[in-house]
């Protein structure tokens, strides 16, 4: 029956102390997923950031005819000439618009 040698790592053989285990690196499979997973986190902290900067800069919703109470911590005098004024200039605005949108009739 032919002698079977095992061959030894280099590393056993040396005069540097060594106890055969050599330093592997992490196994390449292990670095694209861990480098995915880090893909991933940074891709969904810049959106949330996005997300927030998005909705934070956005003006709140009013809805039309809605109706608000104010209480002022002191009154304000209007002069009745200006408020006339821009009743006058809120109006043409308005029915110019109208005009240009073919509506005839006012909607209330």
């Amino acid at each position: 029956m032919p002698e079977i040698r095992r061959r030894r790592s280099h590393a056993s053989h040396s005069g540097h102390g060594g106890n055969g285990l050599t330093h592997r690196q992490p196994s390449p499979s292990f670095n694209g997923f861990r480098n995915v997973m880090i893909g991933v986190g940074v891709a969904s902290a810049a959106g949330t950031v996005v997300l927030i900067a998005l909705a934070h800069n956005r003006g709140p919703e009013i809805e039309v005819a809605r109706c608000w109470k104010i209480i002022l911590p002191v009154p304000v005098y209007l002069d009745a000439a200006a408020s006339g004024g821009a009743i006058q200039q809120y109006d043409q605005q308005t029915s110019a618009d109208r005009e240009a949108s073919g509506q005839t009739e006012d909607v209330l």
